[in-house]
């Protein structure tokens, strides 16, 4: 993962941070708070956590497939249905 503020170009952002092989990050970011899920690609499981809670949370998969839809929110708002809070 690469980051930097926002006049960076994908040439000068910084490596701020990296995952371990088949190991995915979704991340959504603003000045207010951040929301992310991160799940391997061979994995049952997706984990979650959010700035305004202090839980992580997970939920199950199918193996091989990607939760793409989340997080749509900086708040812990996608992590319920089918989220159980750790």
């Amino acid at each position: 993962m690469y980051g930097d503020k926002s006049t960076a170009t994908a040439a000068t952002a910084a490596l701020i941070g990296k995952t371990s092989t088949g190991v995915s990050v979704g991340l959504l970011t603003s000045s207010l708070g951040y929301a992310v899920v991160t799940q391997h690609k061979n994995g049952t499981k997706a984990f979650g956590s959010s700035y305004d809670s202090t839980s992580v949370f997970s939920s199950t998969v199918t193996e091989g497939t990607a939760l793409l839809t989340v997080p749509t929110a900086i708040t812990s708002a996608d992590f319920t249905g089918t989220w159980t809070s750790m």
